[in-house]
């Protein structure tokens, strides 16, 4: 991701724009990092409780300092009992339920026009809930109170719960006015994979709200339960923060990984992504004594990954190279750079890195980059035209769905916002991303535990960008470099007779056109190397 301080400064706004490019140069000699296992300085795991999700955040300079922070929880009564709960009162008459919104990032339209509906979008177990229910009120109707009673059961067990909310109805509920919708948010420790609704509008009525037969005003009208088949096949979001502490300039200047950006991260992941289980850590910070060059930051957090033993997680290395960002981005600058990960099964390059300043921008910087190592591209919003994803279904990048971010309870419509993996202002998520993260967690979750790789060999970078010529860099231990991505080397001899020929992993990165390709060791006799690549062609002099 890059920032543009002119624009900043005009518009007193941060906002992302094309940057210079951060091009690849030859690397150090290969020096394997310390295998240090990450550290639980800080860990997100989500709660079980029936309430709001408690978030512990340990500062890691001062491990017996906790700052407790807690969502933001639903104005409603939860009870549970060891039998079903049942809601109490009569249905109110006249009223009509026609419609169920569920609301986690992006809308799931549960019931449409008074009739069930199969939406695209999926609810995922554990993650807290918004329901709107949408009614039609009678002719003459006085406003009054009425109470949305939400039965949720856990089929698995039969125990359930009831949560209830009172809001006054005046009129039908109308397209673009939440007030006119009753409105209940569910904790996510409520929401699991066997979980079922029923819903109730409860107020003056004749008939209770147990009666035998159907009432306009339930769902189900016969008084059962709606499954929510919420998934928890996206699995656990394993996410190690790694400080880089910048010694380049003498400073050991570490990034902000205090509590309160450590839950501005917490916070915002949970709010965009599909995850069933977010599990965030902050490892041991790694030394970094050399220039400015994000492709360099990769390959390094790509090693130490692998030292790490972490073959499922996601790295993402935060550094901050001065002390504040102004001072850092003296013109147009890059905030953050990955790999573009376009297979589930290339777990080494689940890898990024951004800066590390104070802030909720850096926060946004850290899900974008993230969405690149989940093999998304980027949203047609303040991009170049050949950086950005050709298939994205929405003009000028908006989002073409409505959203809640339930950090400040705030609803989105369709074009009001760009989806954040362009580099535009007032982002959320698009049915598009949301879906392709979706599919790729699936994908992720589904990979057995160990890979089974075999006994690492030596492999060896050679890098370009848009403004650097290909080069040899840095070596590396590899088990199983592949990308799903493929270049194709030819060995030669001094004589130019091929000596072999084989398919090499293409490496892509998310911002510069900066790209890598891997070489394994040469025949003997290499005098040099063709490189066959989707993005460019060339042959360099035997390097290994």
């Amino acid at each position: 991701m890059k920032y543009s301080k002119q624009w900043l400064v005009a518009t007193r706004t941060l906002a992302l724009v094309l940057a210079l490019a951060v091009a690849a140069c030859s690397e150090d000699p290969l020096e394997e990092p310390d295998p240090v296992p990450a550290q639980d300085v800080w860990i997100s795991e989500p709660d079980t409780s029936t309430g709001a999700d408690d978030v512990s955040l340990v500062d890691a300079s001062n491990p017996g300092l906790d700052a407790p922070a807690q969502a933001d929880t639903a104005d409603a009564a939860v009870g549970e009992d060891e039998q079903p709960a049942a809601p109490l009162g009569a249905l109110a008459d006249g009223l009509e339920l026609v419609g169920i919104e569920a609301f986690q990032t992006i809308e799931t339209r549960l019931v449409e026009a008074g009739e069930r509906v199969e939406s695209p979008i999926p609810l995922i177990a554990l993650r807290e809930t918004l329901f709107r229910v949408l009614v039609v009120t009678p002719a003459g109707w006085t406003p009054r109170p009425i109470t949305l009673h939400v039965r949720l059961t856990d089929t698995s067990t039969g125990a359930s719960q009831l949560l209830t909310t009172t809001q006054n109805v005046a009129a039908s509920s109308t397209p673009g006015e939440r007030a006119s919708a009753l409105e209940l948010r569910v904790p996510g420790a409520v929401m699991t994979a066997h979980t079922s609704a029923a819903f109730y509008l409860v107020g003056e009525g004749a008939a209770s709200v147990d009666s035998a037969g159907s009432h306009l005003a339930r769902w189900p009208r016969d008084n059962t339960s709606m499954p929510l088949a919420a998934r928890a096949t996206t699995g656990t979001l394993h996410l190690v923060l790694v400080p880089m502490r910048f010694d380049t300039d003498g400073s050991g200047r570490l990034p902000d990984t205090s509590p309160a950006q450590l839950a501005l991260f917490e916070q915002l992941l949970r709010a965009i992504y599909p995850a069933h289980v977010l599990r965030l850590e902050v490892r041991e910070p790694i030394a970094w004594t050399t220039s400015v060059r994000w492709g360099d930051f990769n390959r390094e957090l790509r090693a130490l990954k692998q030292a790490d033993g972490a073959e499922h997680a996601y790295y993402y290395g935060l550094i901050r190279p001065k002390e504040t960002f102004a001072q850092y981005c003296s013109g147009t600058c890059t905030t953050g750079q990955s790999f573009t990960v376009s297979s589930a099964d290339a777990t080494s390059y689940r890898v990024g890195s951004g800066v590390g300043f104070s802030g909720e921008d850096w926060a946004w910087t850290l899900v974008h980059e993230l969405g690149h190592m989940h093999g998304r591209g980027h949203a047609p919003c303040g991009v170049s035209f050949w950086s950005a994803d050709s298939s994205y279904p929405h003009t000028r990048g908006i989002v073409g769905v409505r959203g809640w971010d339930a950090r400040n309870d705030t609803l989105f419509g369709p074009s009001e916002v760009t989806d954040f993996m362009g580099y535009c202002d007032d982002t959320w998520v698009s049915d598009y991303t949301y879906l392709g993260l979706l599919t790729r967690m699936q994908q992720a979750n589904a990979l057995p535990g160990a890979m089974g790789y075999s006994i690492p060999s030596r492999w060896r970078y050679i890098n370009w960008s848009d403004t650097e010529a290909p080069s040899w860099g840095r070596d590396s231990l590899e088990v199983n470099p592949t990308t799903g991505q493929w270049a194709t080397a030819s060995f030669f001899d001094a004589d130019g007779r091929t000596l072999d020929t084989l398919e090499i992993p293409h490496i892509v990165y998310a911002h510069d056109g900066e790209r890598s390709v891997l070489v394994p060791q040469p025949p003997a006799g290499t005098a040099r190397v063709q490189i066959d690549a989707p993005s460019k062609n060339f042959t360099l002099a035997q390097g290994l």
